[in-house]
């Protein structure tokens, strides 16, 4: 039984290249998944061109956005279950949620774009984790970072900036726990932590170099114990 499946076609043209999926050859754990007739994905010298080039399932859908002008490549979410991708790895699911979004790239000089994507009810190797939001900006050599996790006993919030470049990379992060269920780190230590309980508070601040990072701050623990 079929539970994965991507079928389409590549079609060679004088001066690009076209996929287009096949109807009835999509699927994605186990159901089918309807894509437009007239989608094509192309491949030419002036960079990729998407149209029509999306899947769904009522009502999730997954759909690729170019645009030529400033080359910048957009995945689009629409209450997508994470659980149709995740499901591919066999075992415990590592995660599951429902994800809105976009998530965008771009190849210019500037590589200016914004994403920003929701998962609500997230769950980490079957473990409620809360809502999750991330923001990410990047514009020339540095990325921009904002993210929340909320539920009804944590409260995590962390942003700052990432620069790359040819000689250095540093950082600069702030993480407040306002406040952190410790159980949210217990599917994060793959096993080597159990019966994970008590919350932390408290303020961190991560910054430097990856040769060279800093980690300063202070955190309060409250009824915490684990195996």
């Amino acid at each position: 039984e079929n539970k994965y499946v991507l079928g389409g076609v590549f079609r060679s043209q004088e001066n690009n290249f076209r996929f287009r999926f096949l109807r009835d050859q999509v699927m994605l754990n186990y159901s089918e998944w309807l894509v437009p007739e007239d989608n094509y994905l192309e491949f030419s010298k002036q960079g990729l061109v998407a149209h029509n080039f999306s899947i769904s399932k009522d009502p999730e859908k997954i759909t690729l956005v170019t645009t030529v002008k400033d080359s910048t490549l957009s995945v689009e979410f629409q209450k997508l279950q994470l659980s149709n991708l995740t499901r591919i790895v066999r075992g415990v699911m590592p995660a599951s949620g429902m994800l809105d979004g976009n998530l965008k790239f771009s190849s210019s000089s500037s590589g200016r774009f914004n994403s920003s994507l929701h998962i609500s009810e997230l769950e980490v190797l079957e473990k409620p984790f809360g809502d999750l939001t991330l923001d990410l900006a990047h514009a020339g050599d540095r990325y921009t970072i904002d993210l929340t996790i909320k539920n009804q006993g944590s409260n995590l919030v962390a942003n700052g900036y990432y620069v790359s470049n040819p000689t250095t990379s540093e950082f600069n992060v702030t993480a407040d726990l306002s406040p952190l269920n410790l159980q949210l780190i217990e599917p994060l230590s793959f096993g080597q932590l159990q019966d994970v309980k008590g919350i932390a508070t408290g303020t961190l601040k991560i910054s430097g170099t990856l040769e060279k990072p800093s980690i300063r701050g202070s955190i309060n623990f409250r009824e915490a114990s684990f195996k």
